[in-house]
């Protein structure tokens, strides 16, 4: 654990109570046991803040969160003894040796940030600093906030640093549910409320039924048997922190349809916390994928959470498109910036001319090209996205489909 005065660039580990004479001191949290150690804060911040349901930024969750090869990177904001802010991050690693790049937040701007937004600008600017002091030369970021809310780049970028805002049309994850199903299907469109009543008819009549209760372990054992074959393959990683998750957090919960064999053709898993049930994944079988059997068992699942006193449904890894419309909108953020490095500033400008030959069906490559680009990247027609000093180049791309689950 270290800790960062941004104007006077001291390092050194120092006790939670000491106060500097900056805006907020900044303390570097390396390990998972640092990462705990913070905890009771956090909650205490998140409850202060009426945040407290955000699961994504309890820091076990961020923890049994991280993948393979990448290290967690938190930085904690105080104030005195109060702490204000809580930054997540991670970063990529080679060989057990940290690479220039490092990500916070997902495609929805979850899970970077737990603090009040009017310290944002003060966080993003401190961050930066300190990170750049420590062969960080690419920061991402990704926050549920607009660009209002961190005000001018000029504000927040370090001289001699490439800058990219784009402020993605708003996006939602929360489903908010209705106090009996029928009223659900009631704010739904009239299409949208056929299809739900439609396709379970049809799979009831194919012989399809709905399992409230399947066991992990048959949910884990039918998704590594379809592997390839999935459209959207689950890794074994993520099968491990599903199951950490639904064991650490409580109210694990697995559901299906079983086909006239008894086998699991779609199934989903995620657990439930302060009447919210937060999913984290779905399957369905491509061989049956005309049948929207995925439709179908969300339904069942809406129904069931709404019997049990649930008030909420949020889509931890992306959500269907059918479903993006009634949920909750809020902002998103994408923050780039770039030190200029000898070696990484030509690879991120080829990166940057590549996504711009991909065509649009490549959309998968031109995303991880375009990360690995930043600020450097084009996402402005006749713009490069680069520029030193307090100069930026703010992109606004054309609006992110939404994920499927």
């Amino acid at each position: 654990m270290t800790t960062c005065s941004n104007r006077a660039g001291r390092q050194g580990p120092l006790p939670y109570g000491v106060s500097t004479a900056q805006p907020l001191q900044l303390v570097h949290l390396h390990s998972p046991a640092d990462v705990r150690q913070l905890a009771p804060l956090v909650h205490e911040l998140l409850t202060r803040l009426g945040q407290f349901r955000d699961i994504t930024l309890d820091p076990e969750y961020f923890l049994l969160s991280l993948p393979p090869h990448w290290s967690a990177e938190v930085l904690a904001f105080f104030d005195g003894t109060t702490l204000q802010a809580v930054l997540y991050g991670r970063r990529r690693k080679v060989g057990g040796w940290g690479t220039g790049f490092l990500n916070g937040g997902d495609a929805v701007g979850g899970g970077c940030l737990a603090g009040d937004p009017a310290v944002l600008p003060t966080v993003v600017r401190q961050a930066a600093d300190y990170y750049f002091k420590k062969r960080v030369h690419a920061l991402r970021w990704s926050f549920a906030f607009s660009a209002e809310t961190v005000g001018t780049p000029e504000a927040f970028t370090p001289k001699g640093v490439c800058c990219r805002v784009v402020n993605v049309p708003p996006c939602g994850e929360w489903l908010p549910l209705a106090p009996n199903y029928p009223a659900f299907l009631r704010r739904l469109s009239k299409l949208m409320r056929r299809n739900f009543v439609y396709y379970r008819r049809r799979a009831e009549a194919a012989g399809f039924r709905f399992d409230a209760q399947v066991p992990f372990e048959e949910y884990a054992h039918r998704i590594r048997h379809l592997g390839a074959s999935l459209g959207f393959p689950v890794s074994e990683w993520q099968l491990q922190s599903a199951a950490r998750l639904m064991t650490h957090f409580g109210g694990g919960w697995c559901a299906g349809l079983r086909g006239p064999d008894g086998s699991l053709e779609t199934a989903l898993c995620g657990f439930g916390r302060d009447h919210v049930f937060n999913l984290l994944g779905q399957f369905t079988n491509r061989a049956e994928a005309r049948r929207s059997l995925g439709l179908v068992l969300r339904g069942h699942l809406i129904e069931s959470l709404i019997a049990r006193g649930d008030t909420d449904l949020r889509y931890l890894h992306g959500l269907s498109f059918l479903e993006h419309r009634y949920c909750t909108p809020h902002p998103l953020l994408r923050l780039d910036l770039d030190r200029p490095r000898p070696l990484a500033t030509p690879l991120k400008w080829v990166c940057a001319r590549v996504v711009q030959a991909l065509p649009p069906r490549n959309r998968r490559w031109a995303d991880i090209l375009d990360a690995v680009a930043g600020s450097y990247g084009n996402t402005a027609a006749g713009d490069t996205g680069c520029s030193g000093g307090s100069q930026t180049c703010l992109a606004c791309p054309t609006p992110h489909a939404p994920l499927s689950c």
